[in-house]
């Protein structure tokens, strides 16, 4: 996967996208994987040429195993970062658990039983409640944006001077098809409506998703 800004490094670990962010401040990174995502991110980070001690913050966009397994692991690798996140996603990452029930039946069910402990993760604390509105300096001002949907506390993350939104799971990239949150998986289907058609009405240049990367739609 190649960057799309030549401040932005996607990491496609084995379940989901993650994003490091340079700036003259050092690294921001968007999510972190599966736990045991650590050694692909240093790898990631090592051939950009980038120090993992420069790490200063990570955004979590939402507390499902794919976004924040690697969390724990990360921060023992670089413990000057602050780790960020809405407070239900926080409250959820402090016990090791999704911040949301499934509502798996029949085949869906049977499935989720069998993968549930890839995505086993460590219990972490965040250094930081963030809410929508908040900002961080990287990529000229990268704002917070509500976009609860998928989980109660997602947030997504928009660079204005860029047009890049970092969007988690709350846009779905499937080729070149956009889409809700939706399903099973998803705690409120109309709040997940309307965070995607917010998001696509600001008209992002990119959409940086947590399971593919758009172009402008």
């Amino acid at each position: 996967m190649k960057a799309i800004h030549p401040d932005i490094f996607p990491i496609q670990t084995l379940a989901s996208n993650c994003y490091l962010v340079r700036s003259r401040d050092g690294l921001l990174m968007v999510d972190t994987g599966l736990n045991g995502s650590l050694k692909m991110i240093r790898s990631r980070m090592y051939a950009a040429g980038l120090n993992p001690a420069s790490l200063r913050l990570i955004l979590i966009t939402h507390a499902d195993g794919d976004h924040y397994g690697g969390l724990a692991a990360l921060k023992a690798l670089a413990p000057k970062a602050v780790i960020c996140a809405s407070q239900p996603e926080a409250d959820a990452m402090a016990a090791g658990r999704m911040s949301r029930e499934l509502k798996l039946k029949g085949i869906q069910g049977f499935f989720f039983r069998l993968v549930a402990p890839f995505f086993k993760s460590p219990p972490v604390k965040t250094d930081r409640v963030i809410k929508p509105g908040d900002s961080f300096a990287w990529l000229g001002g990268l704002v917070t944006l509500d976009s609860r949907g998928h989980t109660p506390g997602h947030l997504s993350f928009y660079s204005e001077s860029t047009g890049i939104l970092f969007a988690g799971d709350s846009v779905l990239v499937h080729g070149q098809e956009l889409i809700p949150a939706h399903g099973a998986n998803c705690w409120d289907e109309a709040l997940g409506k309307e965070a995607f058609e917010r998001q696509l009405a600001l008209k992002p240049t990119a959409i940086l998703g947590g399971h593919g990367i758009s172009p402008a739609p």
